[in-house]
């Protein structure tokens, strides 16, 4: 096992797909805009789902094939989070998802239970939010 940079184009291509399907999967449940963590958000009056790819770890390889374990945590800002939240990870869960994944070489390994984020910015303002995490496993072939 080895993490991938998260400086490497490998790791930046392997998060856009990410982003991409994550993506297509808001588009068949919450409607909300997906975004990398790192894009800024603090001028977003939508709802906003925010994409952190913690590690990608190379499992090894068989034949054509190299394996990828992905970490992600979503992070979902705007109105009624948790309820987003738990659409969003029931979605995940029944396999709803299981043919955007497939389309990116990808399948759901591990997902967490959701949980509330909201943070107090201070001067009586909280910013709602609720996370969770998974897994995804990615078949590629070598480059």
């Amino acid at each position: 096992m080895k993490n991938i940079a998260t400086e490497s184009e490998l790791f930046k291509e392997i998060t856009g797909k990410i982003i991409l399907a994550m993506s297509d999967i808001s588009d068949q449940t919450t409607n909300d805009k997906v975004v990398d963590i790192f894009k800024s958000y603090s001028n977003a009056e939508d709802n906003l789902i925010r994409v952190r790819v913690s590690s990608i770890v190379f499992e090894g390889g068989k034949g054509q094939k190299v394996t990828y374990t992905c970490y992600v945590t979503l992070y979902l800002h705007g109105s009624e989070v948790n309820r987003r939240a738990d659409i969003l990870r029931n979605f995940l869960k029944v396999g709803a998802a299981t043919e955007i994944f497939q389309r990116n070489h990808m399948k759901l390994g591990d997902i967490t239970n959701y949980r509330d984020a909201s943070r107090n910015l201070g001067r009586g303002s909280v910013e709602d939010r609720s996370s969770f995490s998974f897994s995804l496993v990615l078949e590629k072939s070598p480059l």
